[in-house]
């Protein structure tokens, strides 16, 4: 799959949580924008675990 850069003017805020505010990016992509780098990095920990699970969304990278 090839990732392509989201375009700032086409990407949808849904919502903002304590950690992170979340954009959509198109029908089967979200962006989340973490507020501190290490928050970042606790959930790709927790993702690598749980990447095998069928109900786990991918992590594509950050």
């Amino acid at each position: 799959m090839t990732q392509s850069t989201p375009n700032p003017k086409k990407v949808e805020y849904i919502t903002a949580r304590k950690l992170a505010i979340i954009y959509g990016i198109d029908s089967k992509r979200v962006l989340k924008e973490y507020f501190e780098d290490n928050y970042c990095n606790i959930e790709f920990q927790v993702y690598n675990y749980l990447s095998s699970h069928l109900n786990i969304i991918r992590f594509l990278g950050h």
